[in-house]
């Protein structure tokens, strides 16, 4: 319990840097594109926000095995560690997957027909989720050998990224 309540801090600052490349996402988009549009793209975002509680969920609870095994023997860490990358991997185009074939009717189905166009861009939009899991299988190495500063740095350097890779790309589109 120690271990979760010392790096509560940095779950949250990780949350929130992929918050805030999202909403900053959306500001960019909503200059370019007509309201209705934009709406599509609002609800899109949102159902893809909802499945990053998966990797905070299974971050959270694999973090402390993580930490005993670099303790205890550095290969078992190490296996762990491929383990831990290859599930948020996996878990992640899994998801992708699916939603890339489903999600217009998933979106259809929970909002109606009239949201055909949230559904065209959730199914495209969901691959993004490949990248906020494998971040918090990355931040497992930071927090593990107690790089936080490290981490923040990063989080902010890959938000600005993000941020920079968006604006060119909508106003590229």
């Amino acid at each position: 319990t120690q271990l979760l309540l010392s790096l509560f801090p940095l779950l949250v600052a990780q949350t929130l840097f992929l918050q805030l490349a999202n909403k900053a996402d959306q500001l960019l988009i909503k200059n370019f594109v007509s309201p209705d549009i934009f709406g599509q793209y609002t609800i899109a975002m949102r159902m893809i926000e909802f499945s990053t509680f998966i990797p905070v969920a299974i971050h959270a609870s694999y973090l402390p095995f993580l930490t005993k095994a670099f303790v205890a023997d550095y290969k078992l860490y190490i296996s762990k560690s491929e383990n831990y990358f290859h599930i948020m991997l996996y878990i992640a185009l899994i998801i992708s997957v699916f939603v890339f074939f489903t999600g217009e009717y998933l979106i259809s189905a929970l909002f109606g027909t009239a949201y055909t166009t949230a559904g065209r861009i959730f199914s495209f939009g969901v691959f993004k989720i490949i990248f906020h899991y494998l971040l918090f299988a990355i931040s497992s190495y930071f927090v593990v050998h107690s790089l936080h500063k490290k981490f923040l740095f990063f989080l902010v350097i890959s938000s600005l990224l993000h941020i920079s890779f968006s604006y060119y790309g909508v106003k590229y589109y």
